[in-house]
């Protein structure tokens, strides 16, 4: 299936295993859309999402200042 992605095998993969049953059981899959490749899970995006959070609404962090910006509030306040 075009849909499906997937999924190495991490350092305890049957507890993966089981994540990945449970986000397909609440999403109303039966466990057979749960496959296994060699050294990977394949799953559809929507169990993928469902078990591991979905990437796409993830927002990056607001960049931290850099230390020039810090600089000179440091010789700001030294100033006043």
């Amino acid at each position: 299936m075009a849909d499906d992605v997937e999924v190495p095998f991490n350092d305890n993969p049957s507890d993966q295993a089981v994540l990945l049953l449970a986000a397909a059981e609440e999403l109303g899959h039966g466990p057979a859309v749960v496959k296994t490749g060699n050294g990977t899970f394949i799953v559809p995006q929507d169990v993928h999402d469902k078990a591991f959070g979905d990437d796409s609404s993830v927002t990056e962090e607001e960049p931290k200042p850099t230390k020039k910006a810090a600089t000179k509030r440091t010789a700001a306040k030294k100033k006043g």
